[in-house]
């Protein structure tokens, strides 16, 4: 069983007792231990007082704050492959290879897509860790990847930049067109558990699998944009498989967010957020579907996708972009990109970070302060965060360690 290290549940953190008769009302919270005992500890015929033990617990609650805090702002930066083959104007896609619904620490490959600038190539980069990435050369012709979905075999598929063209990719077996609809723009692609998913203006096209057929349902007029996907895995801890997704209607640019029970065969409205910019994403610590209002600055969470309750208020945030991969969750770590700009010359891109269900959040800021990209994607990972923007992807420190994958010597 992998460990959350990152959970920090707070202990004594007022300074006094509350006022009262009580013997100890008004008095100090937390007592420290004198030098002495802190060498010998507590003998076994004495108890260790209430404040005290206080003391103790308060203080390993802060080590692992400094732990989860350090891994969120020590970030690791990789230029995607040389100067001549980086990626056009943006890293089109990015996303963890590997069995969907998988735990976050289950080593995966994190695959980005571009276009190399020297020949217009597409380019599919994978690596084992996010530091360094081998490029393959995609058969798609003069496109790459708008935005791409991967299966339980490595599978990548997806709509190309700028062509009605859905594709499909694998390593050892070359590409292949995909033929959901007919002129299909696919916004969004998603894959989950058992279907597939590809999301063209307001049709949804749903398969079991990428040769069809393909089932196609309206949620929507013309010109609407199913944006994003997000699933709670196979088995979540709440035995509840579901699939969530938002929709942006074109008359009125409200975001509205739609469940499955089904495995994303078939979706039902949940809440209308409003003319809003919407960011979503599965926590498997809290267990909970979580969407991010960036326009009124709120965080809604939900156990089914179906109904919502609003976490907080957060006034400070500064979000740079929402959408897809616009937030992710690593354990009970959440994260949203941001573009701080009330300094008067360059933004700074990074994070905003909760470990408390969303209660607190923190901000770092990733690259150099004149870096005129801003990020793009954060995904989780291999017990990480990963971070993109136009030319770079930036690894966080381990959030989540490993489950045992042996078991004897």
């Amino acid at each position: 069983m992998s460990k959350l290290l990152q959970k920090i549940t707070t202990w004594a953190t007022d300074a006094l007792y509350p006022a009262g008769a009580l013997p100890w009302s008004g008095l100090p919270t937390k007592v420290s231990v004198p030098l002495g005992q802190q060498a010998s500890g507590v003998a076994p015929n004495e108890q260790l007082s209430a404040e005290r033990f206080n003391y103790l617990m308060n203080g390993i609650q802060d080590s692992f704050a400094v732990v989860a805090h350090s891994a969120l702002r020590q970030w690791s930066n990789v230029l995607i492959s040389s100067t001549t083959d980086r990626p056009g104007k943006k890293l089109a896609s990015f996303q963890p290879l590997g069995t969907t619904g998988a735990p976050g620490d289950r080593q995966r490959l994190i695959a980005t897509a571009g276009i190399k600038t020297s020949n217009s190539d597409a380019l599919l980069g994978l690596s084992s860790d996010g530091r360094n990435f081998a490029n393959f050369a995609l058969d798609l012709g003069y496109a790459s990847f708008a935005s791409f979905a991967v299966d339980d075999s490595d599978n990548v598929f997806g709509g190309l930049t700028g062509v009605a063209t859905c594709k499909k990719y694998n390593l050892s077996s070359g590409s292949g067109t995909i033929t959901p609809g007919n002129s299909t723009v696919a916004q969004a692609a998603h894959y989950s558990v058992s279907h597939y998913l590809i999301a063209a203006e307001a049709q949804l096209y749903t398969a079991s699998s990428l040769a069809g057929p393909w089932t196609a349902t309206s949620l929507g007029s013309g010109g609407d944009s199913i944006e994003q996907f997000a699933n709670n895995g196979a088995a979540p801890p709440s035995g509840s498989p579901r699939v969530i997704m938002n929709k942006v209607a074109v008359f009125n640019g409200h975001n509205f967010v739609y469940y499955s029970t089904d495995d994303g065969l078939t979706f039902t409205v949940a809440k209308d957020f409003g003319a809003v910019a919407l960011s979503l994403c599965y926590s498997s610590a809290y267990d909970l579907f979580f969407a991010m209002d960036v326009t009124t600055k709120q965080l809604w969470s939900s156990p089914d996708g179906a109904a919502w309750t609003l976490e907080k208020t957060i006034a400070g945030l500064e979000a740079g972009v929402s959408g897809a991969n616009a937030m992710a969750a690593c354990g009970y770590a959440l994260a949203h990109i941001i573009a701080h700009t009330s300094t008067p010359s360059q933004p700074l891109y990074g994070i905003a970070f909760s470990f408390d269900r969303g209660a607190t959040w923190f901000e770092t800021y990733i690259g150099d302060v004149t870096n005129t990209n801003p990020l793009n994607a954060i995904i989780s990972a291999n017990g990480r965060f990963y971070v993109s923007d136009d030319w770079h992807v930036y690894v966080s420190g381990i959030l989540q360690s490993p489950s045992a994958l042996f078991t004897g010597a």
